[in-house]
């Protein structure tokens, strides 16, 4: 019998910890291969964004 998991990752301190660790970015999909495995099933991946709304519309702010 396969376990079904659904995942959910918070991505801004997945971020932060992947730098402070010395890597580029987090790896979303190598995480979610390795939370899968041979008796689990991710049906599902939840990544959630925090939405910045810049300050003004300039070019900087908006980048």
């Amino acid at each position: 019998m396969k376990i079904r998991k659904l995942i959910a990752i918070d991505l801004l301190p997945s971020e932060r910890r992947a730098k402070e660790m010395g890597f580029p970015y987090f790896p979303v999909q190598e995480f979610i291969a390795c939370c899968a495995g041979e008796h689990v099933d991710v049906i599902e991946a939840l990544c959630t964004l925090q939405l910045c709304v810049p300050e003004d519309d300039t070019v900087e702010a908006m980048a």
